[in-house]
């Protein structure tokens, strides 16, 4: 379900030494906080142990909560306005000046292949740990992921977080003439969006794992969906 590349290997190098020649702004976010900020890369260093590091990352007056070992999820966009993502570990701090080791891979988003379609009301994202159930309005769905609403009071930074992955979700719709229950194994959340003027959060989530049998489920709920708004359309005789 995956509609993205992941780049690794030299290519990163490359890609690291290109953001720093061209002083490419890129977007950080210290995950498992609120914290997001700009940000430069200012050195990189492809040795026997590759690291790169970034100028002390703007966020207004609040203090930026780094420290070694924190995790931080980056994200900038190429010449060609296609978005990058990456996670990486804090390996040292220097003043202002803070020393990264290179990401596993750098995720490079396609460009969108499928697109999505508005679900009916009362579908429903279902999502459970050890201490809570939240409980998403789903808005729309495509084959590679979902946009869904929660509202912002029940939102925790711990764990919905850009970049944070979450496993065992439910996905159900009740109608009156389709019942869909349909298990997904893993999602990311790719974006969060503060709603203006309103209580509520919009969460990006990309479909990471989900085995066959669900995804085929998945395909006819799409279809489902798809031919409701052309019959409400006039698209379709009944």
């Amino acid at each position: 379900m995956d509609d993205s590349e992941k780049i690794s290997g030299k290519k990163i190098f490359e890609i690291l030494k290109q953001l720093k020649n061209n002083h490419v702004i890129l977007n950080i976010h210290v995950m498992g906080t609120d914290f997001e900020g700009l940000t430069i890369i200012l050195g990189v260093s492809d040795g026997e142990q590759p690291r790169f590091f970034i100028d002390y990352p703007g966020g207004g007056n609040s203090p930026v909560p780094l420290s070694v070992g924190k995790k931080c999820y980056f994200e900038f966009s190429d010449e060609d306005k296609i978005k990058h993502s990456f996670k990486t570990t804090v390996h040292s701090i220097f003043g202002k000046r803070i020393k990264f080791d290179f990401p596993e891979f750098i995720e490079r988003s396609q460009r969108r292949k499928t697109f999505r379609i508005p679900v009916p009301s009362g579908c429903r994202l279902i999502y459970s740990n050890s201490n809570d159930q939240y409980e998403f309005d789903v808005m729309n769905v495509s084959a590679g992921g979902l946009l869904v609403s929660l509202k912002t009071v029940y939102h925790k930074s711990g764990i919905l977080f850009k970049g944070n992955r979450l496993k065992g979700l439910v996905l159900s719709s009740k109608q009156q003439d389709i019942s869909v229950k349909i298990y997904i194994h893993s999602i990311e959340i790719v974006r969060i969006e503060k709603i203006d003027d309103s209580d509520r959060s919009n969460y990006g989530l990309k479909f990471i794992e989900i085995d066959k049998k669900e995804e085929d489920k998945l395909k006819r709920f799409i279809y489902y969906c798809q031919r409701r708004i052309l019959k409400k359309r006039g698209g379709l005789d009944d």
